[in-house]
């Protein structure tokens, strides 16, 4: 059977994913940030003796596609083993961590839950996903990961980046390095190799399920 889109979506997948693991090593020192906050929430959870007050919880919002692509980010993070939840229906408390996903920064859904819970839970990590990092919501929070929008990657309007699906592609990219790059920080922290790790493939597995 010929079927020469989805071949020629497979050769691309293909070549993506090599240029990912390329991209992963360069350095970037607000993705190390990030990166280190994850690892930081790690640790709470492996020390917290199972007590869930002393559990962090990471929470995901977003608005339209951006909630799509943030509850995407939930699922893959609860493979790993964090604590995720969705904002919802969850309850944020001073030792959690939030990120929000919006290109523009200003859809009201999501900047009017960011301002509740900077108010509800001052002590809680925020950090915001967007394409305009001199917004409002972007500079009060506590990390800011700029990813390209449409305007950024194209000069002319593209009938494959409509809606601000460039910023959407951009987060499943950068979750697919950060997934990378974190398996292998807690394999590290564990003196073990990824695949005999809490974090292999095997593992993984086992606690795959939605948020």
């Amino acid at each position: 059977m010929v079927n020469g889109i989805s071949d020629g979506i497979a050769g691309l997948m293909l070549t993506i994913e090599k240029e990912l693991v390329k991209i992963s090593k360069k350095p970037d020192p607000e993705i190390e940030k990030l990166i280190e906050i994850f690892i930081s929430i790690h640790k709470k959870l492996f020390f917290s003796k199972g007590f869930i007050t002393d559990m962090p919880t990471i929470f995901f919002g977003g608005a339209g596609i951006s909630q799509r692509r943030a509850l995407d980010l939930g699922t893959r993070f609860g493979q790993l083993g964090f604590r995720v939840g969705n904002l919802d229906d969850g309850c944020v408390t001073n030792i959690d961590t939030v990120i929000y996903f919006s290109s523009s920064a200003t859809t009201l859904k999501t900047v009017s839950n960011f301002n509740l819970v900077r108010e509800t839970a001052p002590g809680a990590t925020i950090i915001v996903f967007t394409s305009n990092p001199d917004e409002e919501m972007p500079k009060r929070a506590d990390l800011t990961i700029w990813l390209p929008g449409r305007t950024d990657v194209q000069d002319e309007e593209s009938p494959l980046a409509l809606l601000g699906a460039n910023f959407e592609s951009a987060c499943d990219k950068l979750v697919s390095i950060l997934v990378h790059k974190i398996r292998e920080k807690i394999a590290e922290s564990e003196k073990l190799p990824v695949e005999e790790s809490s974090v292999s493939e095997t593992a993984m597995r086992k606690r795959h399920a939605p948020v």
